[in-house]
């Protein structure tokens, strides 16, 4: 490792701050030393500090440590090449969005196109124009401060979240907790007990949405982890619809359930009931007066089929991927006559963390039939 003109800065990129250009930090790997010379001299005078590695391994050890701001690389090296160091700081996720700027002496077509496979953001070909060099390190810098600024504002956002379903639980309890008392004054009205069974209902549902958009804001930053033990998925189904059977009755729709005994998959069962509670919600919300709603299990050598369908306004074809997609079900309108909120994008998120997915089609004659379909083992690594 060599250092020119000053010492390296400590760490900051982690930090979101936008630094000056002479505190931001460029490693030069190339194993030729008059190069790396050549290298420094031409953006030393915007970037003067500059570190040096002489060979792959020993930049991939100087990266983990401590990593730069942006990589200036070889390809053609002797033992690790450009290109693999490349595609080890791409499949490391502390370091896989560091910018990259390859440099060699080869400007065909398909030595780009293996350096951009591998994971390059750059391409320069030697001998450099310093006056080029020092524009593309600008833009590299300019993205990663972007990138950094971006994760700094979602990590913001997910410590509002956590602070927003803090909050909302105290409220809730209170209420659960209200709901209880009243629950057990026999001389009540039947008016009061209906009425109270149905605050008690709302207020579990906003549970379970405070849990949704906890699940969701972690999925989205990459921490949502199932919990996979062997379930009697059955049994899960026949629970939930067992659930559902009062607020359906309330909607003068019969609920029922096709589901064969004792099919067993691999999965995490929280999740999963959260999943198929949304789907039942939603298909009680649009299924009209004196029809059916039919939750059905289905399982083949390979997958399992969890399936819910009614006889609502159906999902229109070109709405059909719309209402699983976070942002764009937001800002649909329930008198379009589609599901909007979180819901859907939840039990997309499920079914993909379990290797699956969630899709709808027309349930004929009317009405949508969502379906959730999952293998059979859950998917490892």
């Amino acid at each position: 490792m060599e250092l020119l003109l000053k010492p390296a800065a400590p760490p900051h990129a982690e930090s979101g701050r936008s630094l000056p250009h002479h505190a931001c930090r460029i490693l030069i790997v190339d194993d030729d030393r008059l190069v790396y010379r050549t290298l420094a001299a031409l953006i030393a005078s915007e970037f003067p500090t500059i570190q040096h590695a002489s060979d792959g391994h020993t930049a991939l050890a100087m990266i983990l440590e401590n990593p730069p701001d942006v990589i200036l690389l070889d390809l053609m090296m002797p033992g690790m090449t450009g290109f693999e160091v490349c595609r080890h700081i791409r499949s490391t996720p502390r370091i896989s969005q560091l910018p990259v700027i390859v440099l060699t002496a080869l400007a065909d077509r398909q030595t780009l196109v293996e350096a951009l496979d591998a994971g390059a953001d750059e391409f320069i070909t030697k001998p450099v124009s310093g006056v080029e060099l020092r524009a593309r390190i600008r833009t590299m810098l300019r993205i990663r401060r972007q990138y950094l600024e971006l994760q700094e504002l979602m990590a913001r956002r997910d410590r509002i979240t956590h602070m927003l379903v803090h909050d909302f639980r105290s409220p809730l309890t209170v209420i659960g907790g209200a709901c209880d008392l009243l629950g057990m004054d026999q001389t009540a009205s039947p008016r009061t007990q209906r009425a109270t069974s149905r605050i008690r209902e709302g207020a579990a549902r906003l549970n379970r949405l405070v849990d949704q958009v906890l699940l969701t804001a972690k999925s989205e930053s990459g921490r949502l982890i199932a919990v996979p033990i062997e379930s009697d998925l059955s049994a899960l189904v026949l629970d939930i619809v067992g659930d559902f059977q009062a607020a359906a009755e309330r909607r003068q729709i019969s609920l029922t359930a096709d589901i064969p005994p004792s099919v067993t998959a691999t999965l995490d069962p929280d999740l999963m009931r959260r999943c198929i509670e949304n789907l039942l919600t939603n298909a009680l919300k649009f299924a009209p007066s004196g029809t059916t709603v039919v939750a059905s299990l289905l399982a083949d050598e390979a997958e399992l089929y969890i399936s819910i369908a009614d006889n609502g306004p159906g999902v229109p074809e070109e709405s059909r991927a719309v209402i699983f997609d976070m942002f764009a079900a937001g800002g649909a309108s329930d008198s379009a006559n589609l599901p909007v909120g979180i819901g859907l994008p939840f039990c997309r998120l499920v079914a993909r963390v379990h290797g699956g997915e969630v899709t709808v089609a027309e349930n004929e004659p009317q009405g949508a039939l969502f379906t959730v379909r999952l293998p059979l083992g859950f998917p490892r690594g």
